[in-house]
């Protein structure tokens, strides 16, 4: 598996694959998922790109699959029909989809091999982990 544009410099998200189904993001750090009055979205970026690519249809769906937080880098599945997020849906609830996740360090930690076991908790108040 190529994981390069996982350590992209690139501050803008850019398209890695496209069919009629779906939508795969590269997401820069900076940029939410999903719409935010603070931060510039991989929402608006998809809704904009299918905008320019098919301008003659009215309507056009996102359907947001899996987030990943706004000071993260990584790639991003969207579904753009309702068909597709539904699968998808069906896909991650039943945890057949395989997710690697990758650090980039400045230094090597130490030890270099270890599990993280931890719980990220939700503040059910603020809606934040």
């Amino acid at each position: 598996m190529d994981f390069s544009a996982l350590f992209s410099k690139s501050n803008l998200p850019y398209i890695l694959f496209e069919d009629y189904y779906l939508l795969v993001v590269y997401k820069p750090t900076g940029f939410t998922v999903e719409k935010h009055s603070s931060y510039p979205s991989l929402e608006d970026f998809a809704t904009i790109h299918l905008r320019e690519a098919f301008p003659e249809n009215k309507k056009y769906f996102i359907g947001i699959v899996h987030r990943l937080d706004v000071h993260v880098s990584g790639i991003v599945v969207m579904a753009k029909t309702r068909a597709a997020l539904k699968n998808l849906n069906e896909q991650f609830a039943q945890k057949s989809v395989r997710k690697i996740y990758i650090a980039q360090c400045e230094k090597c930690p130490s030890p270099r091999k270890g599990t993280i076991d931890g719980w990220i908790t939700e503040d059910k108040i603020s809606r934040k982990a």
